[in-house]
């Protein structure tokens, strides 16, 4: 199961036209960057379910670029719900969890002033919750 967990999300950046780069250490400096005018995705290996979606979260951030240069919360819930639409297996247990607690920093953003009263926001957390189900 792992090896096409990690060839499908190698087929997914192929398809996207993004070099990915499955050979970080630490998840927490899984990202997508544009160098040199290319998207680059560095990611960890895929190992399990969790791994993988993490890679396609930041698949996600190519296939819905954010508007400005820094990633700010609606582009991070695009990547995370076009991460669950792309995945060839629902989230496991682990996952739930993992993306949970992501969500739940993303939860106190959602709040913030700076969002309020922008039904997109809205409309995109509630679509990655009611995915997540």
């Amino acid at each position: 199961m792992t090896y096409e967990l990690s060839k499908h999300a190698h087929d997914l950046a192929t398809a996207l036209g993004v070099a990915l780069y499955s050979d970080l250490d630490d998840e927490s400096y899984a990202q997508a960057n544009v160098l040199s005018g290319q998207w680059r995705v560095d990611t960890v290996p895929v190992t399990d379910v969790r791994t993988y979606y993490i890679a396609l979260h930041e698949l996600g951030h190519v296939a819905n670029p954010p508007a400005g240069t820094v990633s700010e919360f609606p582009d991070e819930l695009r990547a995370w719900l076009w991460a669950v639409e792309s995945a060839l297996v629902m989230p496991d247990n682990e996952t739930r969890v993992f993306m949970a607690c992501k969500l739940a920093g993303y939860r106190s953003l959602r709040s913030e002033f700076h969002w309020r009263g922008q039904p997109e926001v809205n409309d995109l957390y509630d679509a990655l919750v009611a995915s997540l189900r």
